[in-house]
């Protein structure tokens, strides 16, 4: 299903981007999915001409098997958070370097857990977890809704 949006258009920005499709993959965290599930969702998007969403967990190496991505910045601020868990636009860069991104979706609350935000309790965070969350240690990682710096 062909998409009539165009993406930066109205406001003349470097980039302007038109979807394939209307049709997409829902934002799921890489902390929620397997990298195979991820990977196979990236590849299905490409088949299919759609764009998938990062979900909150951020960009891993496994979104870049597939076609164009939209970021998603959430809470938590994974993908996006510096070594005193605060927000930095230097680490967005970072992670978005080299990967296909063509859109930024900015996710200020959760509708399941409206005003509460997300947990992630230390004895389900795996090495990859803490990895991709920048954590040392223990992960236990309460996310506020919606962070404070937008309140």
């Amino acid at each position: 299903m062909p998409c009539a949006t165009v993406l930066s258009e109205r406001r003349n920005r470097p980039g302007v981007f038109q979807p394939a499709s209307i049709v997409s993959i829902s934002a799921m965290s890489f902390g929620s999915l397997s990298s195979a599930a991820v990977v196979a969702l990236d590849r299905g998007a490409v088949m299919a001409d759609c764009l998938p969403n990062t979900g909150e967990g951020g960009i891993s190496v496994h979104h870049r098997h597939g076609g164009d991505l939209v970021f998603q910045l959430a809470t938590g601020y994974f993908g996006a958070r510096d070594h005193d868990d605060g927000f930095s636009i230097d680490r967005v860069l970072e992670s978005m370097d080299g990967a296909p991104v063509k859109a930024i979706e900015i996710k200020l609350s959760q509708g399941a857990k409206p005003g509460l935000g997300g947990v992630l309790p230390s004895n389900k965070a795996t090495p990859r977890d803490r990895h991709r969350r920048r954590r040392r240690g223990r992960c236990h990682r309460a996310q506020p809704s919606p962070p404070p710096s937008v309140r």
